[in-house]
């Protein structure tokens, strides 16, 4: 399966957080669909309370509904499982992956 969202708008969520843009709903839910994680597994991944068995309670459901922003943290996480390298360092060397 390819990566979600392989366009250049989406790579500006793909950055260290001073260049950061936000992630839209739709975003987050495209990576989190694309790992194949419920909410409390992304819950757990991140670092969070699941969501006690009430999904659309949960704050990972707030997050794909749009009701509450990811926080970079958490995007950073679920962007580094989804095999898109370490965000969080600013892109030096040959390759210029960040890593």
């Amino acid at each position: 399966m390819s990566k979600p969202l392989e366009n250049p708008a989406f790579k500006e969520t793909l950055t260290p957080y001073l260049a950061w843009r936000q992630p839209t709903p739709e975003e987050v839910s495209a990576l989190i669909g694309y790992l194949g994680l419920t909410d409390q597994g992304v819950a757990r991944l991140v670092g969070i309370k699941p969501g006690g068995g009430k999904e659309n309670n949960s704050t990972v459901f707030r997050w794909r509904a749009g009701h509450t922003k990811i926080p970079y943290a958490a995007w950073s996480i679920l962007a580094h499982e989804a095999g898109y390298g370490i965000i969080w360092k600013p892109k030096t060397g040959n390759n210029g992956a960040g890593e």
